[in-house]
Formats: C-alpha cells, sequence, structure tokens
C-alpha cells in the first residue's frame, strides 16, 4: 500500500542539523501507522551525511535518497524537489527541510484526519507560516512542476490565495532554526535564486496566470481572489 505522504528533505553538507531533522520525524511518529516516507536529497561530495543515512537505514523505516550534483544549490531546489517527487508514492507530497524539526507527536495520524481533499496544507511553522506546504501528487501533472523558481513555498502560497485552497493545520507544530535560515539566506548561492519581482515569476505573469487557468480547469472552480502584484 502506497503511503499517504512522501516528505522531500533536501540537505546541505549540514549533518548536525540533518540529524535532527530526520530524528525528529522518526521520534515523535505514531508507530502502529507508518502512512509516510521519506526522499533525502544529497549532494554526491557529502560523504558525511551518506555514512550517516547507510549506518541509520535499519533504524528509518521507509527512507529513500537520491544523490547527486549540488548544481545550484538553494536556487535549484525546485529541481531536487522534482527529482524527489519522481521517485516518491505518497498521495501528497510535502517539502522539508533539513534545519527543521517536527514537535507534535503522533504528527501522522493528525495528517490522516487532514488531508482528504486537493487542498494547500501548511503545519504550523515558528518563522514563515507556509514554510512546509503538503500538496497534492498529481499537481506537477497539471502544471509540469511544483514552482518555476526556487521559492517553492511562496509559489505554491501565491497559488492557493488565489484559489482559496490554503488550509492551515496548527495541530502539527514545525520549528525551524530561524538563525541558520537567515546565513542561509546570505549564502552565495542564494543571491543566484530567481527574484520573486522578475517578470516571468510575478504573480501577474503569464507563467503565473496559466496555473491558475489550469488548476480552475482541473478543479472546476472560480477564483476566490484576483490576481495582484504583490
Amino acid at each position: 500500500m502506497n503511503p499517504l505522504v512522501s516528505i522531500f528533505l533536501p540537505t546541505r553538507n549540514r549533518i548536525n542539523r540533518f540529524k535532527i531533522a530526520i530524528n525528529s520525524i522518526f521520534n515523535t511518529y505514531d508507530k502502529n501507522n507508518l502512512n509516510f516516507e521519506v526522499i533525502i536529497k544529497v549532494d554526491f561530495d557529502d560523504l558525511e551525511t551518506l555514512d550517516y543515512i547507510k549506518s541509520q537505514q535499519s533504524n528509518f523505516e521507509n527512507i529513500k535518497y537520491i544523490i547527486s550534483s549540488r548544481k545550484n544549490g538553494y536556487s535549484s531546489i525546485n529541481e531536487f524537489q522534482k527529482d524527489c517527487g519522481n521517485l516518491a508514492r505518497g498521495k501528497y507530497f510535502m517539502f522539508f527541510n533539513d534545519d527543521a524539526e517536527f514537535l507534535t507527536l503522533n504528527w501522522n495520524n493528525i495528517l490522516d484526519n487532514k488531508l482528504k481533499d486537493f487542498r494547500f496544507y501548511y503545519p504550523w511553522n515558528n518563522g514563515y507560516k507556509e514554510s512546509f506546504p503538503i500538496i497534492p501528487r498529481n499537481i506537477i501533472d497539471i502544471l509540469g512542476h511544483y514552482s518555476p523558481h526556487a521559492q517553492t513555498d511562496t509559489y505554491i502560497k501565491w497559488l492557493g490565495q488565489v484559489l482559496g485552497i490554503n488550509e492551515y493545520i496548527n495541530e502539527i507544530e514545525t520549528w525551524q532554526d530561524l538563525d541558520l535560515t537567515d546565513t542561509l539566506s546570505k549564502e552565495k548561492d542564494n543571491q543566484k535564486s530567481i527574484n520573486l519581482t522578475n517578470r516571468d515569476f510575478h504573480r501577474t505573469s503569464q507563467v503565473f496566470k496559466n496555473d491558475i487557468r489550469k488548476l480552475q480547469s482541473y478543479l472546476n472552480i472560480d477564483v476566490l481572489n484576483p490576481i495582484t502584484e504583490l
């Protein structure tokens, strides 16, 4: 039986934070309900993380990992997410980070009761509240991508705002190392990340409008909010 949720966990040679992230997933779920899998993306030269994953595979059920090039680092995150999706079996995909962790016990049981429809779901987070979207897997069949740029969480939030399909799961609490997140935003490869005001990826862009039309047609709904600038 396929899992309900596939959790995508790209890591960037930060073994200490990665250990916290992966252990938080497996230390808090209901052991009687293995309704998820974890897809890890590792850089090919991140030997320490690879060794750790291999040494712990017997302790972590339902994990898979992809070894690939770093490419452009953070600005390639949407490509890494698509690679994870090609391997995943879940009905829903959750985008997670190696600077974050689950705090809520039995979070997977809560998802069983919440994930029912074609909506974009968000657990509570101490930082950006749309940090870790949980989306239906068939969005890739509808749009051809999760996001045309590295800010996947923002792009998905925009789509959900216009269509009125964002839903917040405050019963599940996640925590993010905001100091580390802020540091990452200043890294050199982040400066290559596509500017969200770029005309190709703005909310008034043709790419975004086309994606809204595709989802409208699939869901047979009208937009809740008009498409506006940031």
